[in-house]
């Protein structure tokens, strides 16, 4: 049995789903999921991350990390933790750089959140490449971090939670579902009725125009709030990294990639990457209703640029064949241009403290 033919099942037995619960299988199904089976990232996969395009990337995240880490006080006790952590490029950058600030590695423990044991089994053959001997804890979800101060690092992990959207039509607010045809191919429809997600529809959206899209994701507002109350009632920073947008935009961001080419959401479920635009907005309410402090408004370009990307871009260049620094420039380029992941990519810092700014976060 395919995952399409799983979901067809249930469709046949119980009718329309909702479009969070075709993501969820999609990329989560124990069986069939996307991220359950599969290497998705790198040329080899269907997409790449930051972390794969730069070592520049890891390197300036470890430096804000670092910074953060400091900022807290340099606790004896903390806990480093990266959320969806890919093929474990990044915390590979991150101990690389880590390991020359005397102490550091001592007094954090590393905490990766990872549900996919093939990912996690990447992960685990990448870090070992690394030779510094740390010891690294794997989790499945964050309520597993333990209860000290935490530096937190989460890239491209909200735009693969999966999400309600709603149409607005001449009968208000109704929710997007996946249903099939009499040719057995799965479609999306509209369901007659509001459903019970359609309480999540914030008051001040209960008017707006015909056509118009919202899209709501519970588990992203969860792991906010799970992250907040952690650091609010222990210390410490977040810092998430995503492509999405500050304010509520009403459109369909909903996408699929395979062989990094654009694909069809409903085809092949649990065979291409689906994802949706972060609500940077949201994330940022959601921690300060827990009482905690959100800066945003950052671009990735303008982030990097703050955190001295192209000193370090020039650092690697000196003395590098032509070749080399030919690969730094196009590096670069993809990290901060406004055309390529300088724009489309936000950045939002969450801490304990109003002040000062964090690091990266005073545009250049």
């Amino acid at each position: 049995m395919s995952l399409a033919e799983k979901i067809s099942k249930i469709i046949k037995n119980k009718g329309p789903i909702s479009l969070y619960k075709f993501i969820e299988m999609a990329l989560m199904d124990e069986d069939y999921g996307y991220y359950k089976s599969r290497n998705p990232f790198g040329s080899s996969g269907d997409f790449i991350t930051a972390p794969e395009v730069s070592q520049m990337f890891g390197e300036l995240i470890a430096a804000w990390l670092i910074t953060a880490w400091q900022e807290i006080g340099s606790p004896e006790k903390a806990a480093l933790v990266e959320l969806g952590p890919g093929r474990g490029t990044m915390m590979n950058d991150i101990i690389r750089v880590a390991a020359k600030v005397p102490g550091l590695l001592s007094r954090i423990s590393i905490h990766m959140v990872e549900e996919s044991e093939a990912l996690r089994d990447i992960q685990k053959r990448t870090l070992e490449k690394s030779g510094r001997g740390v010891e690294i804890n794997w989790h499945r979800s964050f309520s597993e971090i333990p209860d000290v101060p935490i530096i937190l690092i989460a890239n491209e992990f909200f735009d693969a939670l999966p999400i309600h959207q709603f149409v607005y039509t001449s009968n208000g607010w109704r929710e997007r579902m996946v249903t099939e045809n009499k040719k057995g191919e799965l479609e999306f429809c509209l369901s007659q009725e509001k459903t019970p997600a359609c309480k999540m529809i914030s008051k001040e959206f209960l008017i707006s125009e015909q056509g118009a899209v919202f899209e709501f994701s519970p588990a992203a507002k969860d792991i906010t709030k799970e992250i907040s109350l952690h650091i609010k009632t222990y210390g410490g920073s977040a810092l998430i990294i995503d492509y999405g947008y500050f304010f509520n935009e009403f459109k369909d961001s909903l996408q699929a990639v395979k062989n990094h080419k654009f694909h069809k959401v409903l085809s092949d479920p649990g065979q291409a990457d689906i994802t949706t635009h972060v609500n940077f907005e949201m994330l940022a309410e959601t921690a300060q209703e827990e009482g905690i402090y959100a800066f945003g408004d950052t671009t990735q370009g303008e982030f990097l640029l703050a955190m001295g990307i192209e000193l370090r871009a020039t650092m690697l260049a000196h003395n590098a064949k032509q070749k080399k620094r030919e690969m730094i420039i196009s590096e670069i380029k993809r990290l901060i241009s406004p055309q390529e992941m300088g724009t489309l990519f936000k950045c939002l810092a969450l801490t304990d403290k109003a002040e000062p700014t964090p690091y990266g976060f005073n545009k250049p």
